[in-house]
């Protein structure tokens, strides 16, 4: 796996998903390195992802979910993280 490629390529499948989320204001970052802005605390979104076994940051922020998945992180995955989130 290219991963600075894929890591691209998941940017661009992650920003074009999340804009299928109402609650979702913003997407900040670039590569795998992605801040999701809700219009709410994030705080039950990163709950209801862990209960599902995926990983997340907070931020100093309350509306702001952190995402650093691995480089080599598949769409499938990405579209797990879409379903949970919706």
């Amino acid at each position: 796996v290219n991963a600075p490629a894929n890591a691209k390529r998941i940017e661009n499948h992650l920003r074009k998903r999340l804009t299928e989320i109402e609650e979702v204001v913003a997407v900040h970052g670039k590569g795998c390195l992605i801040g999701i802005e809700f219009s709410s605390e994030a705080k039950a979104y990163h709950a209801k992802l862990l209960e599902n076994k995926i990983i997340t940051g907070t931020s100093s922020v309350p509306n702001i979910l952190r995402l650093l998945p691995p480089l080599c992180v598949k769409e499938e995955e990405i579209d797990s993280l879409i379903e949970v989130l919706s």
